[in-house]
């Protein structure tokens, strides 16, 4: 709770006001309390690796540019190559919630920051078959959840990416890109290119991949059946299930820190002494599982893995809104010093 109370004083949120009144409550996730052990699926670690050899059930396999490695070595501070062994694994890194009321913090006990007084109130969108459909939206914000570490069920090394504890990292409230489509559009000027029948029809196989397997990473714009990431905004149309929406939306907000250079490539050798600054995002790095309002406790999920198979009965009526864990695979050299 320690960790609560800093953030709190260092973001300035208020406590629940009048606007409850007009906005409604902000609902509390009830993620740092007992849901940290008993809603996490374990199992998710899996598979991992020490020295090129797996030492745990295989799970949902490794990504598809994991290393292959038994012995590596790392350049220290003062140039010199430490020999190390190779080890690997899934871990817990990310918290994304997605919330239609504006400065609801469902993660940190439902507590508000009194950052823009409620405007741009997100909506599930309208389905009407004979009405022009109104689009979903759902703003975002990206936590750091080094959970390994945060349960001490780790030692802090040279694999990490300096995050010890939970933190904040990212509100789409501040993001004029992911409330305005069309200035999305021009910070992203590529989304032109997949905006087209082919590339439309690419994201049936990697919907087909990430059914059976890992998404294929080469088709960054797709997110299996979940669909496009182009453009990176908060709105989506909205013929498809909540947890459908919202998994997208988690997913656009990877790929959009990943264009914009603040998020990395954990996986791969190229990754083994220091994780890169990539691109665009690397799918079968990551895999994701609800935390709110209904736990996967047994299993997560792939990127673009279709909501029939894990989540189509995860919606409860007025609990649109969501929270899930992201998992990263990390490729790590674990030297001698």
């Amino acid at each position: 709770m320690k960790i609560v109370a800093a953030l709190f004083s260092l973001l300035f949120i208020s406590s629940v006001n009048a606007d409850e009144s007009k906005f409604g409550e902000c609902d509390s996730a009830s993620i740092l309390d007992s849901s940290m052990i008993v809603d996490v699926p374990w199992n998710s670690m899996y598979p991992i690796k020490l020295a090129g050899i797996t030492i745990s059930p295989s799970g949902s396999g490794a990504p598809n540019n994991a290393s292959n490695k038994v012995f590596c070595a790392c350049e220290d501070d003062l140039g010199i190559f430490v020999p190390g062994f190779t080890q690997a694994m899934y871990e817990p890194a990310r918290l994304i919630e997605l919330v239609r009321q504006p400065d609801c913090m469902m993660t940190l006990g439902g507590a508000e920051m009194g950052i823009t007084n409620g405007r741009a109130r997100g909506t599930t969108g309208s389905q009407e078959q004979y009405e022009t459909a109104q689009p979903a939206f759902w703003h975002y914000h990206y936590y750091a959840y080094p959970l390994l570490l945060m349960l001490e069920m780790l030692v802090p090394s040279r694999c990490g990416d300096g995050y010890l504890s939970m933190d904040l990292l990212y509100i789409s409230e501040l993001d004029p890109t992911w409330t305005d489509p069309e200035l999305a559009f021009f910070a992203n000027p590529e989304a032109v290119i997949f905006a087209n029948p082919a590339a439309m029809a690419a994201c049936v196989a990697d919907a087909a991949a990430s059914a059976v397997g890992k998404p294929i990473d080469q088709l960054y714009w797709c997110a299996g059946a979940w669909g496009q990431l182009y453009p990176l905004s908060g709105y989506i149309e909205s013929k498809s299930s909540i947890a459908t929406k919202t998994s997208l939306l988690a997913t656009r907000s990877i790929a959009a820190l990943h264009r914009r250079l603040l998020a990395r490539q954990t996986t791969g050798d190229q990754a083994l002494c220091s994780a890169p600054i990539f691109p665009t995002i690397p799918k079968s790095q990551y895999k994701m599982n609800m935390m709110y309002p209904v736990p996967e406790r047994q299993s997560s999920h792939e990127i673009g893995e279709s909501a029939i198979k894990w989540g189509e009965w995860r919606n409860i009526p007025s609990k649109e809104d969501a929270v899930y864990m992201l998992w990263r695979y990390n490729d790590c050299c674990v030297t001698y010093y």
